[in-house]
């Protein structure tokens, strides 16, 4: 049986820990602010096969993002969520996606966007700049390979199109990362060589 794990990270009020009860428990709930983290799991049924896909439910404090990302480092993909009627919480992706980065001196290769709560896109559309938000949705995708998910953890549209695509782009990188291992950072420790 396979093992993935996979984090939630983007700001608070976004709707992570909804979206995390939906994938775990298969049920809306309205949560609190996730203060550290929570972890739990599920599994996935497919193609005769069971996999268990671990979940991290991140606090979207700024102050702990220095925490949150130097625990991440052992995910195999990351899920940035953001909330539809929010532009500030897209904007804030593009730090947390760069603090990632710094933090791993690889890259997770599966990496979401998550659109959530959904179901209010139609009152989004109201919004004056909405036309501009979504194309800067769009190229913020294209540009750092994101892949763009829309989800609401109050009717549960669009999470099971997330499991089978999560569990599809897993096991395909899974299959390369065995006949590519990913390089180990150098070691502070280690003395250099003075050779050139």
């Amino acid at each position: 049986m396979a093992e993935y794990k996979i984090a939630l990270i983007g700001d608070v009020g976004v709707g992570k820990s909804s979206i995390f009860s939906r994938l775990i428990k298969g049920i809306y709930e309205e949560n609190q602010a996730t203060i550290g983290f929570f972890q739990d799991n599920f599994q996935i049924h497919e193609n005769s096969e069971v996999y268990t896909i671990t979940v991290f439910d991140t606090s979207g404090n700024p102050n702990t993002r220095e925490f949150i990302t130097s625990f991440i480092r052992n995910c195999h993909a990351i899920l940035y969520v953001y909330d539809c009627m929010s532009y500030k919480s897209f904007k804030e992706i593009d730090i947390w996606h760069n603090q990632v980065a710094e933090k791993i001196l690889f890259d997770i290769p599966l990496k979401f966007l998550i659109q959530a709560k959904s179901d209010l896109i139609p009152e989004a559309k109201n919004l004056s700049n909405y036309d501009e938000f979504m194309s800067e949705v769009n190229d913020f995708c294209t540009m750092k390979g994101l892949i763009k998910c829309d989800l609401s953890s109050k009717t549960g549209n669009g999470f099971t199109e997330l499991k089978t695509l999560l569990i599809q782009q897993l096991v395909k990188i899974n299959k390369v990362r065995e006949l590519i291992p990913i390089p180990k950072p150098d070691d502070p420790n280690k003395k250099k060589s003075n050779c050139c």
